[in-house]
């Protein structure tokens, strides 16, 4: 079986579990993570624009600002990614230090840093951020061999440079989409904040959402399975 940080489950279930967004589960660092109080602090996010990753010290809004529980599920995924990596880095740097890609949770691929495998050494470990395209090619093989998913076709306009005049226009184009995406977990998490009979403000709290974020009268959307959770 392939490392935790290899395979999609990992990454889905402690946000399934603790409702974060894509960016601040790329951004988690274990310096942000306490095992003994069971907690994690939101500190921080990546995002990723037009290939690029960058690391932003601020979460989406001031309400992403927060303290997380951890449950008994994410705490074993945590445990099984520090057993596959002793010698990730728990110390703290500033958000101008650059990615620091050892201080991540989660990330993609463990790899060897070119030209450090030397007088029979297993060379340097580099690990790379988590990039969406990665995750989702990941994503979408895990629902097509679970049968689970399903695809949607929606109209997205995206840029394209002209070949003859090298000029940049918009166009239209059809893309297929697999469900459930990523972001679905957020609603699933709130589903069961509801179910456990949480109340309003502490659903927001927990998962980080302004109370404006969501028109009155709407509801999540469930995740279509039954789990237990600790």
């Amino acid at each position: 079986m392939p490392p935790a940080s290899d395979r999609p489950s990992p990454q889905f279930a402690f946000s399934l579990e603790t409702g974060l967004r894509w960016g601040e589960l790329t951004g988690l660092r274990w310096c942000n993570v306490d095992l003994v109080r069971r907690v994690i602090h939101v500190r921080e996010v990546l995002t990723e624009v037009r290939g690029r990753i960058k690391r932003k010290i601020y979460p989406k809004s001031d309400a992403g600002l927060r303290t997380v529980p951890i449950t008994g599920l994410a705490l074993r995924v945590l445990r099984e990614l520090l057993a596959d990596e002793p010698d990730a880095r728990v110390n703290r740097s500033e958000p101008d230090a650059g990615l620091c890609p050892a201080e991540l949770v989660f990330h993609g691929r463990n790899k060897i840093r070119r030209g450090t495998k030397k007088d029979g050494s297993d060379g340097e470990p580099y690990r790379a951020p988590l990039r969406r395209s990665a995750f989702r090619r990941l994503w979408t093989k895990a629902l097509q061999d679970s049968g689970v998913g399903r695809t949607k076709t929606k109209k997205v306009t995206v840029e394209e440079t002209d070949p003859g005049t090298g000029r940049t226009r918009k166009v239209q184009k059809e893309r297929t989409e697999h469900w459930p995406a990523f972001h679905d977990q957020r609603h699933s998490f709130a589903s069961d904040c509801t179910i456990a009979a949480c109340r309003r403000s502490s659903r927001r709290r927990s998962s980080g959402t302004s109370a404006r974020a969501r028109a009155p009268g709407s509801t999540p959307t469930p995740w279509p399975t039954t789990r237990a959770r600790s």
